[in-house]
C-alpha cells in the first residue's frame, strides 16, 4: 500500500536544505573570483540535491526521481519526484535573495503535490491536486484582471541569451507595449508562485526544464490559473515554453506570444 505523503515531512526536508543554502549564501562575500563563485554554487547545488534525494529515498525508496543535477533515477512505482534543489542560481551567486527549492510529486502524468520553499523569506508555497494552493496558511487565487494594459507580468531569459537573444527580444518587444509592466526575478519558480498569488497576472519563458516548472505549474493551476505552451496546450512538467496566467489575460498573452496562430 502506498504510504500517505506527509506535507509537513517534505517541508522539513526543504527547511533543512534551505538552512544549508543560507549558511553558504552568507559566505559568498569571501569568494573573490567568478570561477570560485561558480564552483561554490555547484557544490551547493549538488549538496542540496543530495540531501533531498537522500530524504526521498529514505521515505519512499521505490519512487522514481527526476532531478536537475543528477538526472533521472528509476523506481518501481508510478510515483515520480521532480526536484530543483536551487532555482535561481545566478541570483544566489550574486547575492540576490530570490531563489527557491522546488519539489513536485507525480502519479503517472499528473502532478499530485507541490512544495516550493523560499529560504530567504522562510516561506512555503504548497498545493495538492484538487485541494487548492497556499502561501503558508493563506489560500491563493490568481489575479482577477482581464486587461493586460493594467497588469504586471513576469518573464525570464535562458542561460544562452547572449548568443540567442533575437527570439527572447521578439517576445519582449511585442508584449511590453501591451502591458502595465514586466518584471524579471531570475527564478521561474518564484515567478510562478507570484502568478498563483495574484501579484503577477502572467508569466512566460522559453527553454525551461521540467524541474523549473513542475511544482509551480500545479500551484498556479490550483490557484485558478492556466499553464500552457504558447499554442495553448496544457502542460504540467514538460514543454520548453511556458505561458502561465490568470484566465482573464491568458488568451491575449498567447496571441502576443504566437501571433501567427
Amino acid at each position: 500500500m502506498q504510504p500517505k505523503i506527509d506535507m509537513e515531512e517534505i517541508k522539513g526536508w526543504c527547511r533543512e536544505v534551505g538552512e544549508y543554502q543560507l549558511d553558504n549564501f552568507q559566505k559568498r562575500i569571501d569568494v573573490s573570483s567568478k570561477e570560485q563563485k561558480i564552483n561554490l554554487v555547484s557544490e551547493v547545488d549538488e549538496k542540496s540535491e543530495e540531501m533531498l534525494l537522500e530524504a526521498i529515498n529514505s521515505a519512499y525508496p521505490d519512487h522514481a526521481v527526476l532531478a536537475e543535477e543528477g538526472g533521472a533515477e528509476e523506481g518501481d512505482s508510478d510515483y515520480r519526484w521532480v526536484v530543483d534543489p536551487l532555482d535561481g542560481t545566478v541570483n544566489y551567486v550574486h547575492g540576490l535573495p530570490i531563489f527557491a527549492i522546488s519539489l513536485a510529486l507525480f502519479l503517472g502524468e499528473k502532478a499530485e503535490l507541490a512544495v516550493i520553499y523560499l529560504p530567504c523569506e522562510d516561506t512555503f508555497y504548497t498545493a495538492r491536486r484538487g485541494q487548492g494552493s497556499y502561501r503558508q496558511d493563506e489560500r491563493l487565487e490568481v489575479s482577477s484582471s482581464d486587461n493586460l494594459a493594467t497588469s504586471l507580468l513576469a518573464t525570464g531569459f535562458p542561460y544562452d541569451h547572449q548568443d540567442e537573444s533575437d527570439e527572447v527580444l521578439g517576445y519582449f518587444s511585442r508584449i511590453l507595449p501591451e502591458v502595465g509592466g514586466i518584471r524579471r526575478s531570475g527564478s521561474a519558480v518564484y515567478d510562478l508562485c507570484q502568478v498563483a498569488r495574484g501579484t503577477f497576472a502572467g508569466f512566460w519563458e522559453i527553454k525551461l526544464e521540467p524541474w523549473d516548472i513542475a511544482a509551480g505549474a500545479l500551484i498556479v493551476k490550483e490557484a485558478g490559473g492556466l499553464v500552457t505552451d504558447f499554442s495553448g496546450r496544457e502542460i504540467s512538467s514538460s514543454g520548453r515554453e511556458v505561458a502561465a496566467a490568470a484566465p482573464g489575460v491568458h488568451g491575449r498573452l498567447l496571441e502576443l506570444l504566437n501571433p501567427s496562430g
